[in-house]
C-alpha cells in the first residue's frame, strides 16, 4: 500500500482526495480517500455559538460532576470555556471540526495549477466529513484534477 495523498476532484461541492491504493490479494483491492466539505466564513459563524459549545461540553461537564471533580451548573462550567480560547487551544476553526487530513489537503490545493485553483468554490477552511472507501467505480466528478489517478481508482474499485 502506497500513500498518494492527491486531490482527485470535486463532486457535489465536496473535495475528494486519494489517500492510497491497496491490494491485499487479487480479490480484495481498492482505494481509500478523504472527503472534505468547503467551509465559508458564514458556516464558521453559524457553527461557533454558545449553544453548540454548551452541547459540545455537556458530556465533559457530566463526567466531571459524576466523578466529583466539580460541583457547579453547566452554565458556570461554561463560563470557564470561551469559544476563541477553546478553538485556538485545539487548533480548530470551528466547533466540532474534524481536521483529519485537512493540512495535507491544503498542501495539495497549493500545488494545483492556477487554472484548476480557480475552479474551487470560495471557502475559508475544510472539514473532513468522510474517510475510507469513498470512491466508487466510474464515479462522475463535476471537476477533475487528476484524470489519470481517477482512471486507476476506477480499475481498483471494480
Amino acid at each position: 500500500m502506497k500513500n498518494n495523498f492527491e486531490l482527485i476532484g470535486i463532486k457535489d461541492q465536496k473535495l475528494y482526495m486519494l489517500n492510497n491504493i491497496f491490494i491485499h490479494n487479487s480479490e480484495f483491492r481498492g482505494a481509500n480517500g478523504t472527503v472534505f466539505e468547503f467551509i465559508t466564513e458564514k458556516d464558521i459563524n453559524k457553527r461557533n455559538n454558545f449553544e453548540k459549545l454548551k452541547d459540545y461540553f455537556r458530556e465533559e461537564w457530566k463526567n466531571s460532576v459524576i466523578n466529583n471533580k466539580i460541583d457547579c451548573s453547566l452554565y458556570s462550567f461554561m463560563s470557564y470555556k470561551d469559544i476563541k480560547s477553546f478553538l485556538k487551544d485545539n487548533q480548530l476553526e470551528f466547533i466540532e471540526q474534524d481536521i483529519t487530513n485537512v493540512s495535507r489537503a491544503k498542501i495539495e490545493i497549493q500545488l494545483l495549477e492556477d487554472e484548476k485553483l480557480n475552479l474551487l468554490p470560495a471557502y475559508v477552511t475544510l472539514n473532513c466529513i468522510e474517510i475510507g472507501r469513498v470512491f466508487k467505480k466510474n464515479m462522475i466528478f463535476d471537476i477533475v484534477f487528476n484524470q489519470k489517478l481517477l482512471d486507476i481508482i476506477s480499475e481498483y474499485e471494480k
